[in-house]
C-alpha cells in the first residue's frame, strides 16, 4: 500500500487545483453524508485516503455544489474503510 500512497501523495503535489486529478487514478471523488466536504481516493481496497479543502467553506462552493477547480489547497485528515 505504501507505493500507492506514495502515488496519490506525488498526484496531489503535482495539482495546480483539485481538478487536475478527477480522471487520474485513484478515482478522486466528493463524499456525502456526515463526511460532505471531505474528498477521498482510492488506495487499496477498501482503504481510502480522506482529504479536505484547506480554504473557507465560501472560497470554493457555488451554490450548494463544489467548485473543484477552486480547490488549490487540501489537509490530509487520514486513511481508513469507512464503509
Amino acid at each position: 500500500m505504501a507505493d500507492v500512497i506514495a502515488r496519490r501523495f506525488a498526484n496531489l503535489r503535482a495539482a495546480t487545483v483539485l481538478e487536475d486529478l478527477r480522471n487520474l487514478p485513484g478515482r478522486h471523488h466528493e463524499l456525502g453524508g456526515k463526511r460532505k466536504g471531505q474528498f477521498a481516493a482510492d488506495l487499496i481496497h477498501p482503504k481510502r485516503l480522506i482529504y479536505s479543502p484547506d480554504h473557507e467553506l465560501e472560497v470554493y462552493m457555488e451554490g450548494n455544489a463544489i467548485n473543484w477547480s477552486k480547490i488549490t489547497k487540501i489537509k490530509i485528515i487520514e486513511i481508513i474503510d469507512y464503509h
